[in-house]
């Protein structure tokens, strides 16, 4: 699956059995115009996990990126009794998107793996 959105809340790191994972949450938004001429928009969350958790003090409240991963549903009962669908993604890819970085640090364009960008003058052609 491949998707974008707006974090809802900064990355955190949880350890589980000696493994490291980056942990957060992305909103995306969807907004359409229905037969009855109605505007409808829904945000639907996803927990994200990473495994590269050096990028967690990037991945701020707000920001927005593009994931792409293994997507599944998992249904579980709230504190309430009710029955609610979870979603999340085990991330293979986090891209930023935003034009200015978050923490106010240059940073080089490209993925949270660490592949940069080719600028224009390093292009080959």
């Amino acid at each position: 699956m491949t998707t974008f959105g707006h974090l809802g809340q900064d990355a955190s790191i949880q350890e589980t059995n000696g493994k490291k994972t980056l942990r957060t949450t992305l909103a995306v938004y969807e907004g359409y115009i229905n037969n009855q001429g109605r505007k409808v928009e829904r945000t639907t969350w996803f927990t994200i996990f990473y495994r590269h958790t050096g990028i967690a003090p990037h991945l701020k409240k707000g920001s927005r990126i593009l994931v792409q991963g293994e997507h599944s549903v998992n249904l579980y009962k709230d504190q309430n009794g009710q029955h609610q669908i979870g979603q999340t993604i085990n991330a293979d890819m986090i891209q930023f998107l935003d034009k200015k970085p978050t923490n106010e640090t240059p940073q080089q364009p490209g993925s949270a793996q660490g592949t940069a960008v080719p600028q224009e003058d390093e292009m080959p052609f």
